[in-house]
């Protein structure tokens, strides 16, 4: 347990439980495509984005970035620059090269974020299958400020027409597993699910199988949102009742016990897009 010094504040706990949902939006972020639906040799132009109260907002390419990466039919491109270029205003140029479905997947790099120990609880009761565990952890009220190793890694997973071609075939680029710290694997490809059927996936942390995590599932275009954990195997499955962008999202927070942070926190993001019938 993180001991904190100061008089008890039933206030300050209220309060960081109320605005949890904010301290939980603001710790994620995702790749934003001029498109999801593009034609092979077509380049794509990414911005970065970060989820608060108002939904999706437009930020700053983040600073340092880790990994970023295409994958497409066979292929991988691991870009060795992975800041926009000064002609593309902020932008992050990617080119699609294989038709199918691609995916481009980002790591940033970890940064130290303090929080106040009532809104950290406030996150972990909202946000986390185990909350409550976590939240047994913190010294609350408290007032001195919690330092937060955040580590966030997003998957965007675009489809990608042949021109000419009549036909969409199910790529298996969609469906491999990334290998990013924090990770949402699909197990078939999202771009061709419809409403009316289900989509499967697992969660990994540092490439293992990640059991008992919430998910978050927001379509984006109609505002829904559903809750679910998945199972010991990591495996959820996610009924699409709709058409539109989807955001799938999970948390982890775990004490981190170095010098530098009191607690580690990953935050994993998947988005796709689901057509409203049969292309």
């Amino acid at each position: 347990m993180f001991h904190r010094t100061g008089l008890p504040s039933r206030l300050a706990l209220l309060t960081g439980l109320l605005l949890g949902g904010t301290a939980a939006a603001q710790t994620a972020a995702v790749l934003q495509p001029d498109a999801f639906r593009a034609t092979a040799g077509q380049d794509l132009l990414l911005t970065w984005q970060t989820d608060g109260p108002l939904g999706l907002q437009p930020a700053a390419w983040p600073a340092s970035v880790d990994w970023l990466f295409v994958r497409g039919l066979g292929t991988q491109e691991n870009l060795a620059s992975r800041q926009p270029a000064a002609a593309d205003a902020g932008r992050m140029r990617v080119r699609l090269a294989d038709p199918g479905a691609t995916v481009i997947g980002l790591d940033q790099t970890p940064r130290i974020l303090e929080r106040a120990p009532a809104e950290l609880a406030g996150f972990a009761t909202k946000q986390l299958a185990d909350g409550t565990a976590i939240v047994a952890q913190l010294d609350l009220p408290g007032e001195q400020p919690v330092r937060v190793r955040q580590f966030r890694s997003t998957k965007l997973i675009v489809r990608v027409a042949q021109p000419g071609a009549v036909q969409q075939v199910s790529s298996a680029a969609a469906q491999s597993k990334s290998g990013q710290r924090a990770e949402i694997r699909a197990f078939v490809d999202p771009t061709l699910v419809t409403p009316g059927s289900d989509f499967p996936f697992r969660t990994y942390l540092q490439g293992d199988k990640l059991p008992h995590v919430r998910v978050t599932a927001h379509n984006e275009t109609t505002g829904s949102r559903r809750v679910l954990t998945t199972d010991a195997a990591g495996i959820g499955n996610l009924p699409i009742d709709a058409a539109g962008i989807w955001r799938l999202t999970w948390h982890r927070l775990r004490p981190a016990r170095d010098a530098a942070a009191d607690w580690n926190l990953h935050t994993a993001t998947l988005r796709f897009e689901v057509l409203g019938g049969a292309e």
